[in-house]
C-alpha cells in the first residue's frame, strides 16, 4: 500500500466521502479513494491544475481542469473532500478562488 503524504481523511469521514462519491470512478474500496485523492492533493503542478487558498480557513483548494478533479486539504494536512469529474468541483473552486 501506498504511504500517504497527506493525513488521509480525517477518522470517521473516509467512509462517508467513499460513500458520496464513488460512482465517479471504479475505486475499489475506501482506502483506494483515500490514496487517490492523495496523489491529486500532492501531485506536481500541470498547465491545467489549479489551486488557491481558501480565504476564510486557508485550505488549499485544487481543480484540474483536464480531468475533472477537485479537492480540498485542509491545513491540518487532512483531506477535506475529493470530486473526480464532477461540475460541480470547477464552480466550486471558481466561487472559493475569486
Amino acid at each position: 500500500m501506498t504511504t500517504l503524504r497527506t493525513k488521509g481523511f480525517e477518522t470517521g469521514k473516509r467512509l462517508l466521502h467513499y460513500d458520496k462519491h464513488r460512482t465517479e470512478h471504479d475505486w475499489t474500496d475506501q482506502f483506494d479513494y483515500e490514496l487517490a485523492a492523495d496523489d491529486f492533493l500532492t501531485k506536481s503542478m500541470t498547465s491545467s491544475l489549479r489551486e488557491c487558498r481558501r480565504r476564510r480557513d486557508g485550505a488549499l483548494m485544487r481543480y484540474d481542469s483536464s480531468t475533472g478533479e477537485f479537492g480540498i486539504l485542509h491545513i491540518s494536512g487532512y483531506v477535506g473532500t475529493y470530486l473526480y469529474r464532477r461540475y460541480r468541483g470547477q464552480e466550486y473552486f471558481e466561487k472559493e478562488c475569486q
